[in-house]
């Protein structure tokens, strides 16, 4: 008994998408529980604000959380800032001591000393703090002065974490205001020296809920274990840094899964760097929650300037963050790390059903089979998927792998399926992306699990989906002939300089592709610019490659492939229409992406890129085309 290929592909497809309902909703659900951002100040902000503004600090700090901040971050004092004269303190060389100061220490002692009024309102602690961060250190008192040598040079202590800021936390706690407490490094001493000072600074402040270790490295990197303790034992957060590249950020996060909070922020740098204006700010903070459901907001103070009162100024910026967050339905209540739950098993069978169907569909159309499939086939098809989908849940390393490939596959067969269809174009642009789509879905069900979402394990499929459907639908075109010449006859007669250029332009937009592919760093301004107008005029904008490049070229494949024109170059707009469904199934492997807004960015570059082309079609049949042949060659030529 044999069935139809064609019935038989979309029978599987009508399961594929059964069997990835479980784990989408799981993760809708989480999502639709999860709507809440909180807006965060940053306290070395604070002060000089409050100068500015002819305000206390308590009363700067209260109208920002009356417009809407529900947070603060406050640090550690480094060697450098003490240095500048950050704290009411002395601090430098053993030897630039007072005489009669220096003459009353412990001989033998060495290194960078502090003097501070022993009975001031935060010596206690200052003291406390100092022989935990440095434990071989050496305190004095002398004429009413405490006097703490530490036993490293200004130079080694420039960027490493001295004291805490005492201020900051106390106004913290008398306002309720909840606080991120940001350990700094502490170079080559032990882990200890992190962790004791920690539990101090708990222990004194209970409005301390989160930690987000600044710095290059993180406080005590490689030995974490302690930092991890605390957070346990204290039922705090450590906070993930959106684009951040910090050593031993993700070590830190593995350490104290599920207690993890993502954060987006924006250094002063880039605002600088990139003369990122208020609203485009705002723009980004809002995507950020609504998109990417990032828990923590960090809002600085526009470093850019502008305006007499810049207290009033960045009050109504907070607040019009607030209130734009409160239209997309996301609340301020404090949100809690998200919960852990394993992969779902009915994903991990939808996505190597449509892994092996898509592969087994480009199998069949490299060697031109159209028979119909046998009951044999099936069966061992049936066993295989169930095998693979075994493996995926018990291996991490072979669902990885399997999840790439499955994208890459999908994206293949879909582009084949709509280049295909050129005879009938609307049935077309439905059937393609509908294949894309249901992949998509299948390997977003199985990686709709924590772990993957906060992105502590990466997905590996993405370059991977990029290039290879590229090379896949041109070979099947070389081998099939689909491109007036084979692989054969196309190496061995001498080369058209147009396919020079071509090929030349291919390969480099491929890499820039590759290389774009999560480096946020690389995108230029103009286009973020474009982008940011789409966004306001889509409410969710279309992904670039899909609206602007992907679907274009499809539907000037189905208008020249109709009327039979340039023969010898329509391969470009087969490979152009690739990038669209690589760039669809990719859009699916964003799984911190909200799902409501993947299908939404889908369903825009579908229709955008669809008249897009058709606006192209309309250039090259009446503009185009009409000047080649008056001034050119023909269009044959």
């Amino acid at each position: 008994m044999r069935f139809s290929w064609r019935r038989f592909f979309a029978l599987v497809c009508v399961l594929v998408f059964v069997l990835s309902l479980p784990g989408l909703l799981s993760r809708w659900n989480v999502e639709k529980n999860r709507r809440s951002s909180v807006i965060l100040v940053d306290w070395s902000q604070i002060p000089p604000l409050s100068v500015e503004s002819g305000n206390s600090i308590e009363k700067t700090l209260q109208m920002l959380v009356d417009s809407g901040s529900r947070g603060i971050m406050i640090g550690e004092f480094t060697g450098g800032e003490l240095e500048n004269g950050e704290l009411p303190l002395w601090y430098g060389p053993l030897e630039d001591l007072p005489v009669r100061v220096l003459s009353s220490l412990p001989e033998g002692l060495a290194g960078t000393a502090l003097m501070f009024d022993s009975k001031g309102a935060y010596a206690e602690t200052w003291r406390d703090f100092l022989s935990l961060r440095f434990p071989h250190g050496s305190h004095s008192t002398v004429d009413g002065k405490s006097v703490f040598v530490v036993p490293f040079s200004r130079q080694t202590l420039v960027a490493r974490g001295i004291l805490p800021d005492l201020r900051g936390l106390e106004i913290a706690a008398k306002l309720s205001l909840p606080v991120i407490y940001r350990p700094a490094p502490v170079g080559t001493q032990s882990s200890e020296t992190v962790v004791n000072p920690l539990k101090l600074i708990c222990e004194r402040f209970p409005n301390v809920v989160g930690l987000s270790p600044s710095g290059e490295i993180v406080a005590g990197y490689p030995d974490i274990k302690g930092l991890a303790a605390i957070v346990r034992e204290r039922n705090l957060f450590v906070t993930q840094v959106e684009f951040s590249r910090q050593i031993g950020d993700k070590p830190l996060q593995w350490a104290v899964w599920p207690k993890i909070l993502s954060l987006h922020s924006v250094t002063d740098e880039e605002v600088m760097s990139r003369r990122i204006d208020r609203k485009t700010m705002v723009d980004r903070m809002v995507r950020a929650a609504a998109e990417r459901s990032v828990s923590l907001l960090l809002f600085r103070v526009d470093p850019l300037g502008g305006g007499r009162d810049p207290l009033k100024r960045y009050s109504s910026d907070i607040s019009e963050l607030r209130n734009r967050l409160a239209d997309r339905g996301i609340d301020d209540r404090w949100p809690s790390p998200m919960p852990d739950w394993g992969s779902s098993p009915t994903g991990a069978l939808a996505m190597v059903l449509i892994c092996l169907l898509t592969l087994w569909g480009l199998a069949r159309r490299f060697k031109g089979v159209e028979d119909d499939v046998s009951i044999k086939a099936i069966l061992f098809f049936t066993l295989l998927s169930v095998l693979l989908a075994l493996i995926s849940l018990r291996v991490s390393s072979a669902a990885k792998l399997i999840g790439g490939f499955t994208t890459a596959f999908v994206a293949s067969e879909a582009v084949l399926i709509a280049l295909e269809g050129w005879k009938k174009p609307g049935r077309a642009l439905i059937a393609g992306p509908l294949v894309a789509i249901l992949g998509g879905m299948a390997v977003g069900s199985f990686h709709s699990a924590p772990l993957y979402m906060m992105r502590l394990i990466p997905f590996s499929g993405v370059k991977l989906t990029l290039f290879l459907p590229i090379l896949v639908v041109l070979f099947h075109d070389l081998h099939r002939k689909v491109h007036p010449e084979n692989i054969g006859e196309l190496m061995g007669r001498p080369p058209i300089w147009g396919e020079i250029f071509i090929a030349g332009f291919l390969v480099a937009a491929a890499g820039l592709m590759v290389f774009r592919s999560g480096n946020v760093s690389s995108v230029p301004g103009w286009e973020i610019a474009m982008r940011d107008a789409l966004e306001d005029l889509l409410v969710t904008r279309p992904r670039t490659k899909e609206a602007f490049l992907g679907y274009p070229c499809l539907m000037l494949w189905f208008y020249v492939r109709r009327n039979d024109w340039i023969p010898r170059y329509r391969e470009v707009l087969r490979l152009g229409a690739t990038v669209a469904f690589s760039s669809l199934v990719n859009t699916f492997c964003h799984f911190h992406t909200a799902l409501y807004i993947t299908f939404f960015r889908v369903f825009n570059g579908w229709w955008t890129g669809i008249l897009l082309g058709l606006l192209a079609i309309v250039v090259l049949r009446f503009c185009f085309l009409p000047f080649i042949m008056k001034y050119g060659r023909g269009a044959e030529a």
